[in-house]
């Protein structure tokens, strides 16, 4: 083989390890210094059972971070610690927060009955009739429903049981 062939493939094995090494640096530090300390920090948080963050290296964009949720005393305030601590640690990196709940069939289809009364609510703003709806349903299935707004978002907790469901509706702006 003569030296130029020889260094034709030096230069190929340097570059395939340099993006060997530098996909494995990726990897130690998205699972070091951001998932871990991240998963950690929000295990901390009240209610929160437990914590996964898909592999970011995946091409996924935005973060996608999955919370599951052990009945917390008040969800509207869980909800947003979570959102706040998590952009607390990853700062300008844009992730997506999705709840795991322990819904039923039951509590999923109560939920699917009651959508139209809370996306008219997100929608209008008429916040006290949604409550009172959504009581009434709650209490006709025999389930209990908790309630919160803030600027941005509608909070529902449903539980029957051992059952909960949890879900966050934006509100829209007009």
């Amino acid at each position: 083989m003569n030296s130029k062939g020889l260094r034709w493939h030096a230069g190929g094995l340097a570059f395939v390890t340099t993006l060997g090494l530098l996909y494995l640096g990726q990897l130690l530090y998205q699972t070091y210094a951001v998932a871990r300390p991240l998963a950690e920090a929000l295990r901390g948080i009240d209610g929160v059972e437990k914590v996964e963050i898909a592999d970011s290296l995946k091409g996924r964009d935005p973060l996608v971070i999955e919370v599951a949720l052990d009945n917390p005393a008040n969800f509207a305030a869980t909800y947003a610690a979570l959102e706040k601590r998590t952009a607390g640690i990853l700062g300008r990196e844009p992730f997506h927060l999705v709840i795991r709940d322990h819904r039923t069939d039951e509590l999923a289809a109560l939920y699917h009955e009651m959508r139209f009364i809370l996306q008219e609510a997100a929608a209008r703003g008429n916040f006290s009739a949604m409550a009172s709806k959504a009581q009434a349903l709650a209490r006709a299935a025999g389930a209990t429903i908790c309630l919160d707004v803030d600027a941005d978002r509608i909070y529902i907790k449903l539980n029957k049981g051992g059952a909960a469901l949890y879900e966050v509706i934006p509100r829209l702006r007009i």
